[in-house]
């Protein structure tokens, strides 16, 4: 992959010093249009609202928003080389309004969710090429069937809150990381929910446990405004001073 960047990097770079040959559809006009279609079908399927800015399309449902982003790359070439990216989130302005109480997080409303080879199990990368005009309406095709097929499901899970908690609670979902999840349940569940799923992931991974206790002391020393402890273990811990969960190794928690 990243002697596939490199390579799409030079022949950019060639590329824009040489100039684009006559005829050439522009890479630009290409991503463009090829999301407006995508977006086209999700509007009209699927009520989604297109917004141009981005490119995007989004939807809400109660509390969430649920957004379906196009990205493409710097390093386009005319005729060989225009790749789309797919993302799907979800965000939340209820979260956000709880984040601004907290005074250790970031105020986002970010909920979940990443490009859509992530909204499943088995993780992937997933990018389409859009250059080939004679492919590309297949391809368009293509797109719009792993939205449907990853991006909207994962939303609908959302449009299903006591299911999605319980879910939460006893095993992971993808794009959404145990610093997420604990702070999702502590908005829209409740502490003894969100320290729960806390203690659950902890169990499982056994091999995680004495970073924990050491993070989990160093907050109990320094306060939680002390520099953040590298990953799960850290913000674990940091979690469970800060909602008051206690030790998640101790005997009995």
């Amino acid at each position: 992959m990243i002697a596939d960047v490199a390579y799409h990097k030079s022949r950019a770079a060639r590329a824009r010093f040489a100039g684009t040959r006559p005829g050439l559809e522009s890479p630009r006009e290409v991503y463009l249009a090829s999301c407006a279609s995508i977006a086209a079908h999700l509007v009209d399927s699927f009520g989604f609202k297109y917004a141009k800015s981005g490119p995007r399309v989004w939807r809400r449902s109660g509390d969430f928003t649920f957004e379906v982003n196009f990205q493409s790359s710097h390093h386009n070439v005319a005729g060989e080389h225009v790749v789309l990216w797919i993302h799907g989130i979800v965000s939340s302005p209820r979260i956000l309004k709880w984040r601004e109480t907290q005074t250790h997080l970031h105020p986002i409303d970010y909920v979940a969710g990443g490009q859509l080879g992530n909204l499943q199990a088995d993780y992937s990368w997933m990018e389409w090429q859009l250059a080939k005009r004679r492919k590309r309406d297949e391809t368009i095709r293509d797109a719009v069937k792993a939205i449907e097929e990853l991006a909207l499901p994962y939303f609908a899970k959302f449009e299903n809150l006591p299911s999605l908690v319980k879910t939460l609670v006893k095993k992971e979902m993808p794009s959404m990381s145990i610093d997420r999840v604990i702070e999702f349940l502590m908005c829209f569940a409740d502490q003894p929910t969100a320290r729960l799923a806390a203690a659950n992931f902890l169990r499982t991974r056994r091999e995680l446990q004495g970073e924990y206790r050491d993070s989990y002391q160093k907050y109990g020393k320094n306060g939680i405004e002390d520099e953040l402890a590298p990953g799960y273990p850290g913000h674990l811990a940091l979690a469970s001073h800060a909602y008051k969960f206690g030790d998640l190794t101790a005997k009995g928690a």
